[in-house]
């Protein structure tokens, strides 16, 4: 892709900068998302205490009128966010929530596939195009997982 091209794209899909915060001003643009990276902390949860967690603070408008805004932390060790706690609001009405990893250890093959099976025996029952779907993803990774 040219730069010229690139700048056009990037154009069609959003103004930049000072222009953006103006066009938020004017209410030309209904639906944001704003994500920061700030520093790593030692955060503890259920499943134990993490150090050198990535702390993600988020905020969103939403075209239909919620908003929602927190803060994440993502630990490296596990490769998973151990807590998110934050607010969303719809029509006046706060939901917060705050979402904590009570446990994590890895399953022996025998438990993630019995943990797979249930998995899809219930998908099966109220959409079964996507367990198929999800059936045949797994048979590519070599994962083998009878219907019942």
């Amino acid at each position: 892709m040219e730069p010229e091209e690139a700048q056009e794209w990037l154009e069609a899909i959003g103004p930049a900068g000072e222009a953006m915060e103006e066009a938020l001003k004017e209410g030309k643009i209904t639906e944001w998302r704003e994500v920061m990276v700030g520093g790593t902390t030692e955060v503890t949860v259920p499943a134990g205490t993490f150090d050198q967690c990535r702390t993600i603070h988020y905020r969103a408008h939403y075209g239909y009128g919620a908003a929602e805004e927190g803060t994440a932390w993502w630990s490296l060790e596990v490769g998973w966010w151990v807590r998110l706690e934050g607010c969303k609001t719809f029509m006046g009405k706060a939901n917060c929530y705050t979402i904590e990893l009570v446990d994590c250890g890895r399953l022996s093959q025998g438990e993630l596939i019995e943990r797979l099976a249930i998995a899809l025996q219930d998908t099966e029952l109220w959409n079964p195009i996507l367990a198929q779907t999800v059936r045949n993803q797994l048979q590519e990774l070599g994962i083998e997982i009878l219907s019942r």
